[in-house]
């Protein structure tokens, strides 16, 4: 007698996970979406990943050291062939200062994307969604993550630039501050 209500027990235990698998099973599609838009928030990541800040602050601040003393000796409305340079140079501050900022915030977006995704995976798995409302939800994230991927790959393309522009013009302000010091 005993051992027939184990049997049972184990058998309705054994029915449950099936049904559970199944039920899962059914939604395999959306799942594997999910898990290839949290593999796109991953690549972005990577790609925010590779602007050194550190290095971004030390050229910022070089920056901000060369621009300070070019606008306190540099005589006002001069037109010479440094004007050009320094108003280049100039065009650097907005780009490449804000980029901290932007990274910050683009950092808070990821972090939202993904528990908004591990939510909607875990809601999909447990059965919490309709089945007409999952794909709205799904295109939801996924319009979100599309808009943060271009957002990152947007943003770290301009600091790209703004480096590059810094490396270029840097020595060259480097040069106009050396014959100001000489006068």
């Amino acid at each position: 007698m005993k051992m027939t209500k184990i049997f049972h027990l184990v058998l309705a235990f054994t029915l449950v996970l099936f049904f559970a698998e199944c039920k899962n099973n059914q939604y395999q599609k959306e799942l594997a979406r999910i898990d290839s838009l949290k593999t796109v928030l991953n690549q972005s990541e990577k790609k925010l990943g590779e602007i050194d800040t550190n290095m971004l602050s030390e050229k910022f601040e070089v920056y901000e050291k060369n621009t300070s003393f070019i606008s306190e000796n540099y005589p006002d409305k001069k037109r010479d062939s440094s004007w050009n340079t320094i108003c280049q140079y100039g065009l650097i501050d907005e780009p490449l200062g804000g980029f901290k900022n932007e990274q910050y915030h683009l950092k808070k977006e990821l972090m939202f994307s993904r528990k908004q995704l591990d939510s909607l995976k875990f809601d999909i798995q447990n059965g919490n969604i309709e089945k007409k409302k999952m794909n709205e939800y799904i295109k939801s994230e996924s319009d979100a993550v599309s808009m943060v991927e271009k957002m990152i790959k947007m943003t770290v393309e301009e600091a790209k630039i703004e480096l590059n522009r810094f490396d270029a013009l840097n020595p060259k302000i480097e040069k106009i501050i050396m014959n100001l010091k000489k006068k």
